[in-house]
């Protein structure tokens, strides 16, 4: 272990001590010397629990409710800071508010934090129930809320909210937008449940409720998004004197109705029944320079396995329609799965600083943070998402910035086919608009999930490896070495390849190339792909980036580049100014101002040991800590093991370069010291 690490740990453990020992005694001037010099280390959720309590010793309730929000915040995971705010509540005028915090602590905690947070909640409910002042049906429904808290699901269920109940044809908020989910593509089925979730797709636009009457100005020609709410609901649209009028069953209610509207002026809707009325969409617009922003986003392609295996031989459609733009062969992930991984890629932040990192436990990532499409839907195109990955469905809050979504999740059937061809389907009837796409095709996945359900790679899979096809790790991207799985990954690239052929010949056919910016990237690679070695490895840790389009360049490039720069260089090449408090920066290949020194991934994920892997173009760093990352997603930095690896021998150099083994620790730390155990 490094001295300075060992330094900064003692220093960190007095300072804190000092503080509580301070508060404690009510030695309030010593208790905020001992906490700034806390801050003044590393602003860590102790550091914002022992402010709160400073503030509230201090009597000045607002700065410690302001202290606690921003903790809880920054640390969405920490029982500590949990407890605190229900335990504010808890002794404000709205102690209701005491019970949900409450809950929200019991998820995250332990067994004896939850036995702790049960006997807070507990008393607040026994004192509650003696508390004239609060109805007894709100207190009812407020424990009962608290329950579902205690009970909810990862958000991978979608079209099932959090609770385990539909969300079809009901209105839910999104950072102050109404939208509304409905079923797609299926002209019978009206509703899902848990069992039938995976068969149907879902729609979402966004609007609001129209009970009665509603006019809005409308510039024709325009689609106007509508559907029922219930059943027999009786809908007329009016414009300049004509009126358009239609029973429940002209309308089904199981759908979503692109109303056509010509004519510019007042539309007048009347309704006898709640409906949902989506926001006007104009159908032609002045054009951009960059008509079409497409993000075709590959789940599990491994950038290194398509260098190996020469892209010209498994992608020739891909290689061909990229061979004239940028291409980075160092390109890497952030993160060694999904949930995170896309996270950094949609808001251009390390994981530790956006904290989409539990798998169990949903976080509101739209709450706190911006998304890409967001930036391109105000810079005026008609955003667009077409997904089929469960952990980037609109529960986890990826509507935001998006005017259209259609969600079915791959496990159901939503393979690259049909991701391709609702791509096409969505250009051609929006053919004079301005367009952002993300789209995002799973098939790979089905490799380490161990399924074979695709026609191009059975037919071309050997039998002999088709041998123990449901060989998984514990997770999928943990999946060990497996030389079948590689042949089948193989073909199922081969596959995806083809059909997104299809997608190329369309925009070539649809835009010049002037008119588009297309991107093709990927999350992370795949571990059952090397034998040996570490594994973080660069199977697992490089993945692809591809563009080509309007301002790029021809190029392809060894520059160290990680997935969190996507973000940044997309808006650099749509001429949108980067904001501010991203981590991400635009490649230097791409008119960044300079490159990167070294790549970074992080794994942090509750009950294993957190690792990084810091890459440079002579050497990788690895740093893997002997404790596991603790359910607040907490990193145990106390004891780990680490090594520096020549990328060329293979070979672990650290004896012959200790300072540079020491500035990697340096780098690991000042990345993860928000969220490590310091005072452990």
């Amino acid at each position: 272990m490094a001295q300075n690490i060992k330094d900064f740990m003692s220093s960190y453990q007095a300072f804190y001590k000092e503080a509580q020992t301070a508060l404690q005694e009510n030695n309030i001037e010593q208790a905020l010397q001992s906490i700034e010099q806390c801050g003044a280390l590393v602003k860590d959720a102790d550091y914002y629990c022992l402010k709160a309590t400073y503030f509230f010793q201090l009597g000045d309730l607002e700065r410690t409710y302001q202290t606690l929000a921003e903790g809880v915040g920054l640390f969405p995971y920490h029982f500590g800071l949990l407890i605190n705010m229900g335990l504010f509540f808890d002794n404000s005028n709205e102690p209701l508010k005491g019970l949900e915090y409450y809950a929200l602590a019991m998820r995250v905690g332990g067994t004896e934090e939850n036995r702790i947070g049960l006997k807070h909640f507990n008393e607040l409910k026994s004192r509650l129930e003696k508390d004239s002042r609060i109805p007894v049906a709100r207190l009812l429904k407020e424990v009962q809320r608290c329950n579902r808290i205690l009970k909810e699901n990862n958000g991978t269920l979608f079209p099932m909210d959090q609770n385990g109940e539909s969300m079809i044809r009901k209105v839910i908020d999104v950072s102050g937008e109404q939208i509304l989910v409905n079923m797609y593509e299926n002209p019978i089925v009206t509703n899902v449940d848990a069992s039938s979730r995976l068969y149907f797709g879902a729609e979402l636009y966004k609007g609001g409720v129209v009970s009665g009457e509603k006019i809005i100005e409308v510039e024709g020609p325009s689609v106007i998004p509508y559907s029922p709410i219930e059943r027999n609901s009786n809908v007329s649209f009016s414009i300049n004197g004509n009126t358009y009028s239609f029973l429940p069953n002209d309308l089904a209610i199981n759908q979503y109705h692109l109303i056509r509207i010509n004519e510019s002026g007042k539309l007048k809707i009347m309704t006898d029944c709640p409906v949902f009325v989506g926001n006007s969409i104009p159908l032609k617009d002045e054009p951009k320079k960059t008509r079409l922003v497409l993000k075709i986003f590959i789940d599990g392609l491994s950038g290194k396995f398509i260098q190996e295996n020469g892209m010209e031989n498994i992608m020739p459609n891909c290689y061909r329609y990229f061979q004239q733009g940028f291409h980075a062969t160092q390109c890497f992930a952030t993160s060694e799965w999904t949930l995170p991984s896309k996270a950094t890629i949609n808001t251009g932040k390390y994981p530790m600083h956006h904290k989409l990192l539990h798998p169990k436990i949903r976080y509101s990532l739209e709450k706190s943070h911006k998304f890409l499409p967001e930036y391109l839907k105000e810079e005026g195109y008609f955003t667009s998402y077409i997904c089929s990955n469960w952990r980037t469905n609109p529960l986890y809050g990826y509507s935001k910035g998006f005017d259209r979504v259609v969600y079915h999740n791959a496990m159901g059937g939503m393979d690259c086919r049909k991701v391709v061809m609702q791509a096409v389907e969505h250009l051609e009837a929006f053919s004079e608009k301005n367009h952002y796409m993300a789209i995002t095709l799973m098939d790979l996945h089905n490799v380490p999930d161990g399924i074979d359900n695709h026609l191009i790679s059975q037919v071309h899979t050997d039998i002999s490896q088709r041998m123990k096809a449901r060989n998984k790790g514990v997770t999928s991207v943990q999946t060990k070495y497996d030389e079948n799985k590689i042949s089948k990954y193989r073909e199922e690239i081969k596959r995806v390849d083809a059909l997104l052929g299809v997608l190329f010949d369309f925009i070539h056919r649809k835009y010049t190339q002037e008119e588009v910016l297309v991107v093709l990237h990927s999350d992370h690679g795949q571990s059952f792909l090397e034998k040996e070695g570490m594994l973080v490895h660069d199977s697992r840790r490089i993945v692809p980036l591809m563009i080509k389009g309007n301002g790029v360049p021809n190029v392809i490039t060894d520059e160290l580049i990680e997935t969190v720069d996507i973000l940044p260089a997309i808006l650099k090449l749509c001429d949108i100014p980067l904001p501010d408090g991203i981590d991400g920066r635009v490649p230097a290949a791409l008119g960044g101002a300079k490159e990167r020194d070294y790549a970074i991934t992080h794994l942090i994920h509750p009950n294993q040991t957190y690792k990084a892997v810091v890459t440079d173009k002579r050497h990788d760093f690895h740093l893997e800590t002997h404790e596991g990352v603790n359910n607040e997603l907490l990193v145990p930095i106390g004891a780990f093991r680490t090594s520096l690896i020549d990328r060329e021998t293979g070979l672990d150099v650290s004896e012959s370069f200790p300072e540079k083994t020491s500035a990697c620790e340096e780098i690991v730390l000042h990345q993860i010291k928000s969220i490590a155990k310091w005072n452990a």
